[in-house]
């Protein structure tokens, strides 16, 4: 369960925290996957979704139900597009704060499309 008032969580991939713990997996705005360089956040945050419940699935097919951690969310997320698209994007507020819009805009490019 989760609440609605919250406040954007801008560092996307370098705020990210450890998405799983024992009975429950953070998952969408919950989990902070903003991607800041295009202030989207649906569709990663879907696709978390559909992760977590991926991994769900296979716990409970295998009959774990005991509430232990889902480590194979953590994988299936590292190695999907979403996980990339933050590592990508993570150092944008970063560099737009440090060199300023021209300078700023101008490395995340060239760090984004690289």
């Amino acid at each position: 369960m989760a609440y609605g008032a919250r406040a954007i969580t801008r560092d996307g991939f370098n705020s990210l925290p450890k998405m799983t713990f024992p009975g429950g997996v953070l998952i969408g705005c919950n989990a902070g996957i903003l991607n800041f360089s295009k202030i989207k956040e649906t569709h990663t945050a879907m696709k978390s979704g559909m992760l977590a419940g991926e991994a769900m699935f296979e716990a409970i097919a295998e009959g774990n139900e005991s509430g232990s951690v889902l480590n194979s969310f953590s994988d299936k997320f590292k190695s999907s597009w979403a996980y990339d698209e933050l590592f990508r994007s993570r150092n944008f507020g970063a560099s737009m704060h440090k060199f300023g819009p021209i300078l700023g805009g101008a490395f995340n490019f060239v760090g984004q499309y690289n």
